[in-house]
């Protein structure tokens, strides 16, 4: 996360970032280091998760905000946030399309939109499978909950809205999903861009 973060090439201590689907506020309270004197806010729809982050955060000495708030309707006015993170949370959300488009509604002009979401890859859904006899000991396919039914699916979406600068799979980026479990997704509004070609790397 701190390599892509520095392949960003934007002052971390001076940006607004939105951490949608917070839940315990971990992304900001391990990462606070990197971002200085920035503003950020987590959002999540469970009220005892936003006290437990605002506990912690306010035991640590830091001004970090918590808000408990539903992800398809941000309390924030349009154009707010250089940074928008929601991180394993797309998958078990009703409507993640809408919530996408209320994300984007929220990022400036020239923010940033990074995204983190479970791979169903041929390789983990094997081993699940003989792993689970075949479902009769739990659900095969655990991921995506709601009207998205798979990481292509959501791929589909962001590419026909956003222009995806990164894409990077996870624990190693090889082999483009057959060996992986997750995948990191860093994209931008289309009229952001000043030059189509413009990629980030986060690698090595």
């Amino acid at each position: 996360m701190h390599r892509c973060l520095q392949s960003l090439h934007v002052d971390l201590s001076k940006v607004r970032a939105l951490d949608v689907g917070c839940g315990f506020g971990m992304l900001f309270l391990a990462a606070f280091r990197s971002f200085g004197n920035a503003e950020l806010i987590g959002v999540d729809i469970s009220d005892v998760a936003v006290s437990y982050a605002l506990k912690i955060a306010r035991s640590r000495e830091l001004v970090h905000q918590f808000v408990s708030a539903d992800a398809s309707s941000l309390p924030f006015k349009s154009g707010y946030f250089d940074l928008v993170f929601a991180m394993d949370i797309l998958e078990h959300l009703e409507d993640p399309q809408k919530v996408l488009t209320e994300m984007a509604r929220c990022l400036k002009e020239d923010g940033v939109m990074i995204v983190t979401v479970p791979l169903e890859s041929p390789m983990l859904q094997a081993v699940r499978y003989f792993a689970l006899l075949g479902g009769r000991l739990g659900n095969v396919r655990p991921h995506w909950k709601g009207k998205m039914k798979s990481y292509k699916e959501l791929l589909k979406f962001v590419e026909s809205r956003f222009y995806v600068t990164t894409t990077r799979y996870t624990p190693v980026n090889l082999f483009k999903g057959y060996l992986n479990y997750g995948v990191f997704l860093i994209f931008r509004k289309p009229c952001q861009l000043t030059n189509i070609s413009e990629t980030l790397d986060c690698k090595g």
